[in-house]
């Protein structure tokens, strides 16, 4: 099947659309200095696949060094505990059990996590169960309940009202709003 430029150019704008919209939610620095209206234009007025790739690859070169940055910036037992915290957040890691495994203080962790990653170990956690919560409540049909388990709250209304705290909705109502 041969697709008209139009609906290649529309997909691409839909690629770009959803890895930008990614790197806002992941809080990636240095994209607020990204020029999205020129790289929009020169999709739009692409007349060629290597016009079309040279916009692609400048936005994720730009995604590729911020993440270079990053991970040069935070010391290895951060990365190693950012690590922990992305797998076992769901089963109520705590900052002494992380700091346990680390083999260092929790007073140190906490002081050298807050340091680094620019928040406190539960806003950390919170903001990461929050994240899955929105993907899991646009991408699933699963029940308020089992999403709250899913992400580590046993409690659903306790998870109502972090996400509400979080979002300014109740997740019923982001899952209406933005589905």
């Amino acid at each position: 099947e041969v697709y008209t430029a139009k609906s290649v150019k529309d997909a691409y704008v839909g690629m770009l659309w959803c890895i930008l919209s990614c790197a806002r939610e992941m809080q990636v620095p240095g994209m607020e200095a990204f020029h999205y209206p020129e790289l929009l234009n020169q999709t739009l007025h692409a007349n060629n696949r290597q016009d079309l790739e040279k916009g692609i690859q400048a936005l994720l070169q730009v995604l590729k060094d911020q993440t270079r940055t990053r991970e040069r910036e935070l010391s290895p037992m951060i990365r190693r505990a950012d690590m922990i915290i992305r797998e076992d957040y769901k089963q109520g890691l705590t900052l002494d059990e992380l700091a346990e495994r680390l083999r260092v203080t929790p007073e140190y962790l906490s002081a050298q996590f807050h340091r680094e990653m620019g928040a406190t170990f539960g806003t950390y956690i919170r903001d990461i169960r929050m994240e899955q919560a929105k993907k899991l409540l646009l991408g699933t049909e699963k029940k308020l309940y089992e999403i709250a388990q899913e992400v580590g709250y046993a409690d659903p209304k306790y998870f109502s009202r972090v996400f509400r705290e979080q979002t300014g909705q109740l997740p019923a109502d982001y899952r209406k709003v933005h589905k």
